[in-house]
């Protein structure tokens, strides 16, 4: 008889599947408990219940449950050794990069009343003396 042959794995790999291999048995005790509840109700829904017949259904269900107990203890072990061999998540992204250039702020507009030159963007202007208007300028 030849050994089997096993395919080369990640660490991750390997780890997802032996979780993955948890969950499978995780099902099947649990379809086997559901069978044993179904046995219980198929017994209790017949005409003639026997006591002693009860009894020793109760006896090979209390067995079945202490066996799949048993099997859980031994799937939480090797889930917590699985979850402990398990690399840390990566760390968040980093964060975004710093502007080469620090961002323009440009001066904010005020109301101004009686102001004879005004500039805008670096050039003077000249008001008019007959309009008395409030003007919104940029003040450097």
């Amino acid at each position: 008889m030849t050994m089997p042959t096993i395919p080369k794995r990640t660490r991750e790999e390997a780890i997802t599947d032996v979780i993955e291999s948890i969950a499978l048995e995780e099902t099947a005790l649990a379809h086997l408990i559901n069978a044993e509840a179904d046995k219980i109700e198929h017994y209790l829904k017949s005409k003639t219940i026997c006591p002693d017949k009860l009894i020793a259904l109760n006896k090979t269900v209390e067995q079945v449950l202490k066996t799949i107990i048993k099997k859980e203890m031994l799937l939480q072990f090797k889930l917590e050794t699985a979850m402990d061999t398990k690399p840390p998540c990566p760390p968040p992204p980093c964060p975004p990069k710093p502007l080469l250039c620090p961002p323009i702020i440009y001066p904010q507009p005020v109301v101004c009343k009686a102001v004879a030159k005004v500039q805008i963007i670096g050039k003077p202007v000249k008001r008019k003396k007959k309009k008395r208007k409030i003007k919104k300028c940029f003040i450097k």
